[in-house]
């Protein structure tokens, strides 16, 4: 993993850790690691929160979209279907924010 990873608890018991857009999962119990399917945007520092749905919100800073002003991406994680969509807020610039 990269600098800075996230990781959320899931209901199920693995965790769910992100860093630099590459999403794995962790079984504690069994000791192994799974790809959690794949974003549509590469974050870098994000946090995970684990809604009340069970599934996880992941923010964190995107793509610079002109080459220079950043952007904040906003990704939900479903861990029943092991897909990501993004979120309402989708993405906004930095200069935005």
């Amino acid at each position: 993993f990269g600098f800075f990873p996230a990781a959320a608890l899931l209901p199920g018991g693995t965790v769910l850790v992100v860093s630099r857009g590459r999403p794995e999962l962790f079984d504690p119990v069994g000791e192994k690691w799974s790809p959690a399917g794949l974003m549509t945007a590469v974050t870098v520092l994000p946090t995970a929160t684990l809604m009340g749905t069970g599934k996880v919100l992941v923010v964190g800073r995107g793509p610079r979209l002109d080459g220079r002003s950043e952007t904040m991406a906003a990704e939900i994680y479903d861990p029943a279907s092991n897909e990501w969509s993004r979120s309402p807020i989708g993405v906004v610039r930095g200069d935005k924010l």
